[in-house]
């Protein structure tokens, strides 16, 4: 991949299982928004829990980050 996918969207197919499943984690935690699609329903439920809980766990972390960068301006930005 040549771009940051941060802030862009992407759709995986066959995202309720195995690599597609992978491709989505990986494409969520890099910034993306993504559109899970797949075949079971109960699992792509599954998978966009997952996603909802680590969109909350990076947002929580990035927050905590940008609490420190404040307290310490010289040393990163947010």
């Amino acid at each position: 991949m040549t771009a940051e996918p941060e802030g862009s969207t992407a759709l995986v197919t066959g995202a309720t299982a195995g690599i597609g499943r992978a491709v989505v984690l990986r494409l969520a935690a890099l910034g993306a928004s993504v559109i899970v699609h797949g075949r079971d329903e109960q699992r792509g439920a599954e998978t966009a829990e997952r996603l909802r809980y680590l969109r909350d766990m990076f947002t929580r972390a990035t927050a905590d980050s940008c609490a420190r960068a404040d307290r310490h301006a010289d040393r990163g930005r947010c």
